[in-house]
């Protein structure tokens, strides 16, 4: 209930913009991220690469000011790679997180010059799926046969359901309908519940979105 209350109220919120806003940008983003902070995820991050999808309504509150909300589902995580074997018996594992979150921005826009905005504003997460993908390879030591095990582990319940990140970026309209978009995105919160034995401290989301919409205008 928990999760599902926020989503459907999310949902309410975007039905009514709907009937109020001046436009709807349908988006498909192209999301680089990364988990950062201290504790496990620290040892040996790189990023994964995980993709957008949604729509925002934006409401024209003066004449270079606006204001963009709506629903997104955005894909985000990171690789972390680590070896806990000695030569001649290397013991290497790659754990690549997957976590999938529906998204309300609440995003103001300033356009400081014709075509071209610059934006911020704080963006709520709903968590909806969160997975390790594990790849070990290993010698073993009675043949030294290389071993490759993988499985894939539902981690959602090590994860909070929320997060809150700040959205820093600028857009670029271009023939009044495609928009170009890129942006940062920084999570404020920390977004571990059970932190693993060994390990201590938090881990954030952190991303960059490439994007490219399309504006329908409704006034």
């Amino acid at each position: 209930m928990r999760r599902i209350f926020p989503l459907f109220l999310s949902a309410l919120l975007f039905a009514s913009a709907a009937v109020s806003a001046n436009a709807l940008i349908p988006t498909l983003s192209l999301i680089p991220s990364n988990i950062r902070g201290s504790g496990y995820y620290d040892e040996s991050n790189t990023m994964r690469v995980g993709f957008g999808i949604g729509g925002q309504f934006e409401w024209l509150l003066q004449d270079r000011v606006s204001m963009l909300t709506g629903l997104m589902y955005e894909t985000r995580g990171g690789v972390n790679s680590r070896s806990t074997g000695t030569p001649p018996f290397p013991d290497n594992t790659t754990t690549a997180t997957n976590l999938g979150y529906i998204q309300v921005p609440a995003i103001f826009t300033y356009r400081i010059i014709p075509f071209t905005s610059l934006f911020a504003g704080p963006e709520l997460s709903f968590l909806v799926s969160a997975e390790n993908d594990v790849e070990r390879t290993y010698i073993r030591p009675s043949d030294g046969h290389s071993i490759t095990d993988t499985h894939t582990d539902n981690i959602k319940s090590t994860i909070n359901a929320f997060d809150l990140g700040l959205v820093l970026g600028a857009n670029y309209l271009i023939m009044n309908k495609i928009v170009v978009t890129a942006a940062l995105d920084m999570g404020l919160m920390n977004i571990r519940n059970n932190i693993p034995v060994g390990y201590d401290g938090s881990q954030h989301n952190y991303a960059f979105k490439i994007g490219v919409g399309y504006r329908f205008d409704l006034k």
